[in-house]
């Protein structure tokens, strides 16, 4: 079987913003994840369950709570943190440096985080809150790929195709795929007549649209609002039906989430049939001599 060679064709995602919404999403547990972004925007693919952390101590507090409780016998510093997702608290988050959230709704977030200061005996508490940390969290939809070419019949003179397709989704995306091909007889039936070489072959294969490097803004994606790029098939062979089939799409938010498998919609598969070119028999005629 020939190399099927792909091109990568360079697409931008349309961005666009999300409405805030306040719906609950899902605390899971308090297990210390790798965090060391402070950015103030963070995305991930919805379905992805993601840690955050916000330290309530810190050594100089530890340093002055030391000197307090000793010049004020009697009387206890705590410090606290307090979780809130928009203006909601989360519940099972009291007093939790980390966090890990189950982000379940598509959507505009706002985290929040806040400190709280109380002194046992003084001022019932003497409740001492921090400025809330806050951090917007986009959950976006996970990446989607469609074919958006029709099959297609070629004939013996044509076995290279330019299949038309769509993809969604925020930064590189990575579009696995297989090939499949069997051979076929005059009706289109599985045969070995044609190429002696096995009804199926299938071929496993990758590859991945790049774009510029994808900016930390508000951002979502439309696949029908976008221009179909080409992906690029050549040195079909005739005699061969092709099944060409997208098997998953990730991007760069939904890798970083963990969210690396995609149960595609329908328009991932397309079939090119490659007509093998006809011989002309012998002309015959009457004998001259008998």
């Amino acid at each position: 079987m020939k190399t099927i060679k792909f091109f990568q064709i360079a697409l931008v995602a349309a961005m666009f913003s999300f409405a805030t919404v306040a719906n609950a999403q899902t605390y899971v547990d308090d297990t210390p994840g790798t965090v060391t972004s402070t950015n103030q925007v963070d995305f991930v693919t919805v379905g992805a369950t993601m840690p955050y952390s916000a330290a309530a101590t810190d050594a100089s507090f530890a340093d002055w709570k030391t000197a307090f409780e000793a010049a004020f016998s009697g009387k206890t510093v705590n410090k606290t943190i307090a979780w809130k997702l928009g203006s909601n608290p989360i519940s099972g988050t009291a007093d939790k440096e980390n966090i890990r959230m189950k982000w379940e709704t598509a959507a505009q977030y706002t985290l929040e985080a806040t400190t709280t200061v109380t002194i046992d005996g003084v001022d019932a508490g003497a409740l001492c809150p921090s400025t809330p940390a806050t951090k917007t969290v986009y959950v976006l939809p996970e990446p989607t790929v469609k074919i958006t070419s029709e099959s297609q019949v070629l004939s013996c003179s044509t076995t290279n195709f330019t299949v038309k397709y769509k993809v969604a989704g925020i930064g590189v995306k990575a579009i696995t795929y297989t090939i499949t091909r069997r051979a076929y007889d005059g009706t289109g039936d599985p045969t070995n007549d044609v190429h002696n070489d096995g009804i199926v072959q299938t071929t496993a294969g990758f590859f991945e649209e790049a774009t510029t490097t994808f900016e930390e803004a508000s951002a979502e994606y439309n696949v029908d609002t976008q221009t179909p790029l080409d992906w690029a098939v050549t040195g079909l062979e005739p005699g061969y039906i092709y099944t060409l089939t997208f098997t998953n799409v990730t991007d760069q938010i939904s890798r970083k989430s963990g969210v690396t498998t995609k149960t595609l919609s329908a328009n991932n598969t397309i079939t090119l049939a490659v007509v093998p070119e006809p011989a002309s028999t012998t002309i015959q005629h009457v004998k001259n001599v008998e």
